[in-house]
């Protein structure tokens, strides 16, 4: 039993671990779901371990943990020129 455990440790594959996307202030992001008001982007306005964001249609204001705003971000809108 000495070895046993060290050699089931090492045939487990390691967890591959999602790109993380880094949030910078005054970028626009799309979000997976529509808000309510209709708007799909997001400015954000603050960054740390909370991710403040301002919807683009409705200037309504929210603050999401960071996991969260990894999980619900599409990815980053195109600014248009």
């Amino acid at each position: 039993m000495d070895g046993d455990s060290d050699s089931q440790s090492e045939t487990r594959p390691a967890k591959a671990k999602a790109l993380a996307i880094q949030p910078v202030v005054g970028h626009v992001y799309r979000m997976r779901r529509q808000h309510p008001c209709g708007g799909w982007e997001w400015t954000v306005y603050r960054t740390g371990a909370d991710i403040g964001m301002e919807c683009t249609t409705c200037q309504r204001k929210v603050m999401l943990d960071r996991h969260r705003f990894e999980s619900r971000v599409k990815g980053r809108a195109v600014p248009a020129d």
